[in-house]
């Protein structure tokens, strides 16, 4: 086996076609070949869902970056969490779950929790199209930093399954956050997190996403506390792409989120890179003070208008660490990576000398001593 430097350190031969792989769990030919046998068998009923579908098959590489057409009969809705202006979010289970492969058989997992997403039929096939133009976001392996502590193995943006229809509609099929939101999150655990052990986390996971977001052309456009939290406190980002780039949504999000929002892009409604970390620095200013910014009012067109015509900033808290509080003002998600990246570094404790050898004062050797830095 050969060493490499993705994902796992080695490279693993696949059974089927006996030929290299980096993954232990996937074969980029054997994968498409799979998928191309089983076209027939299944349809979503719609021709644009479908190219969708195939489209990501036909190219798949790793075992994340594919969607599948989902029967609804492999579906059990738990519950509805919530609604918001792009459609019904619901908790669910998918009984199958995700296709990989064990060794030279292609298996499914034996069922996962999900989220499903219910959009508006008006807005459904341009939402699907934003959502083509944004899988390789979706389904990235996150390559983070080589020299970082935090490297995170998986894409931290929510993983996109497939597509499932009922009797109303089609419906997104994504992976689903075990923590909820930030805004919950940090209300449930703001008092015993601390910025290396437990924000920083959180930090890196958010500045990664937005740069696999960025690297491929694409902006976010609706950074805010919608940032969900995994079970080990990583953070994911989600409203993205499929529910994010339709004229309706633009509209909404300049009210709902206006804090999070860059002044120009309330003023002229365009969205870029550098607005998307405008946003970022509010959720840095949130790790900070534990609660969403202007907590205390609502969020409607009179506090768009103390934004954007009185200038209202909230201010930067004496808790947050001194490095980052020019890393605010960045305009580039790089450069906060790298700032990160430095402070991990300043930060991250260093090993203890290896054990000496040392004679005692018989003569006799004394090996098994270790002698190690001097108590303060």
């Amino acid at each position: 086996m050969i060493h490499t430097g993705i994902c796992s350190d080695m490279i693993f031969l696949c059974p089927i076609c006996v030929k290299e792989r980096p993954y232990p769990t996937w074969c980029e030919g054997c994968g498409v070949k799979y998928f191309e046998r089983h076209y027939e068998n299944w349809t979503s009923g719609d021709q644009i869902i479908d190219k969708v579908i195939r489209y990501t098959q036909e190219n798949t590489k790793i075992p994340v970056d594919f969607v599948e057409w989902i029967p609804y009969e492999q579906i059990e809705i738990r519950g509805k969490v919530g609604q918001d202006g792009f459609g019904s979010v619901y908790n669910a289970f998918w009984k199958r779950g995700p296709m990989f492969m064990n060794k030279n058989m292609f298996k499914s997992t034996k069922g996962i929790q999900i989220a499903l997403r219910r959009l508006k039929n008006n807005t459904f096939h341009e939402s699907l199209m934003g959502l083509y133009k944004s899988l390789k976001c979706f389904n990235a392996t996150n390559f983070y930093t080589e020299n970082a502590v935090y490297k995170p193995e998986i894409s931290p943006i929510i993983r996109f399954y497939g597509l499932t229809k009922d009797a109303k509609g089609y419906m997104f099929v994504m992976q689903v956050a075990e923590r909820g939101d930030l805004q919950k999150y940090l209300f449930d655990n703001f008092d015993k997190m601390k910025w290396y052990d437990d924000k920083l986390l959180i930090l890196a996971n958010i500045a990664n996403g937005l740069r696999i977001i960025h690297e491929n052309g694409l902006t976010h456009r609706n950074l805010h506390c919608r940032i969900l939290i995994g079970k080990n406190g990583e953070a994911y980002i989600t409203d993205f792409g499929p529910v994010n780039n339709n004229k309706n949504s633009i509209a909404q999000k300049l009210n709902c989120s206006a804090p999070f929002i860059a002044p120009e892009t309330l003023k002229e409604n365009i969205f870029t890179p550098k607005s998307d970390v405008y946003s970022f620095g509010f959720i840095m200013w949130m790790l900070s003070a534990g609660v969403i910014p202007y907590h205390y009012r609502k969020y409607d067109e009179d506090l768009k208008n103390s934004i954007l015509i009185h200038g209202m900033r909230p201010p930067i808290l004496k808790r947050t660490p001194p490095s980052f509080e020019d890393t605010v003002l960045s305009q580039n998600i790089q450069e906060i990576i790298q700032e990160i990246e430095l402070y991990i570094k300043r930060n991250t404790p260093k090993p203890l000398p290896p054990p000496k050898n040392v004679n005692n004062s018989s003569g006799q050797n004394s090996s098994h001593i270790a002698i190690g830095p001097m108590p303060i």
